[in-house]
């Protein structure tokens, strides 16, 4: 309570030290915090604090800078509403230049972060290009013999070995069954395709690698987005400003 009556007398009554000892301190410890994340080429530690309770992130390599680009070029958005304050604060322009060099800092760190991701999602799309044809090959076969199952599974649901059996068992690739014809399906069909076992060793450990290189692509992809728009939005706001020929490669 004290704190709040505090508060509103001071933004009441003496509305320019407001200004100074409430919003300019809070500018001045949002530079400062970009400032020093800006500087910071180790761990960062990111503490969140819930009920009293405290948890760390530690961020380092591409997640730190991922992490400097989306604060530093997201102070960009408060710029306008600093500049506001220029009338009743004329030192705020030494905080707008703060971050306007934050800016000019992480702008080529974000620049090589993308051609870094650039190469490596070529990489990775070679490797995955050389897989896709055993992939498809695959895959096809597995789809014929997933029909050879179908239909053995139609043939027990016509001719029931044990109606009285009426114990259920889903699968997730034909849904619920009674328990007798999956079980019987899996004897008639090893017995069809005997070498169904070692095939699908050899699927799975393809789909294996087929999967983890498309989801290492897609992660690729989301960083090369943001770390993207994290530069487009420094390069805008210094076009915006006329100061673009301030930005480096």
């Amino acid at each position: 309570m004290h704190f709040t009556a505090e508060l509103y007398n001071s933004m009441i009554l003496e509305p320019n030290t407001f200004i100074e000892d409430w919003i300019i301190s809070e500018v001045d410890e949002m530079v400062k915090g970009l400032e020093d994340l800006l500087n910071r080429n180790d761990n960062y530690e990111i503490i969140n604090s819930y009920f009293q309770q405290k948890s760390y992130l530690a961020l380092m390599g591409r997640d730190l800078i991922h992490f400097k680009g989306e604060r530093i070029a997201g102070a960009l958005d408060f710029m306008d509403k600093l500049r506001e304050l220029k009338s009743i604060y004329s030192d705020i322009e030494s905080y707008i230049e703060r971050i306007m060099q934050c800016n000019l800092a992480i702008y080529p760190q974000l620049k090589n972060e993308i051609d870094l991701i650039n190469n490596e999602l070529r990489t990775l799309e070679r490797k995955l290009l050389r897989i896709i044809p055993q992939w498809n090959k695959l895959k096809k076969e597995k789809e014929e013999y997933d029909i050879i199952k179908q239909e053995i599974i139609e043939e027990l649901k016509k001719n029931p070995l044990d109606s009285t059996d009426y114990r259920m068992y889903h699968s997730p690739q034909f849904g619920f069954l009674r328990k007798w014809v999956f079980e019987e399906m899996k004897v008639r069909f090893n017995k069809r395709c005997p070498e169904y076992e070692d095939f699908l060793k050899e699927y799975n450990r393809i789909n294996e690698v087929y999967d983890k290189l498309k989801n290492e692509i897609q992660t690729l992809e989301i960083l090369e987005t943001d770390f993207k728009n994290y530069r487009d939005t420094i390069y805008k706001y210094f076009i915006y400003t006329h100061r673009s020929d301030e930005l480096t490669a």
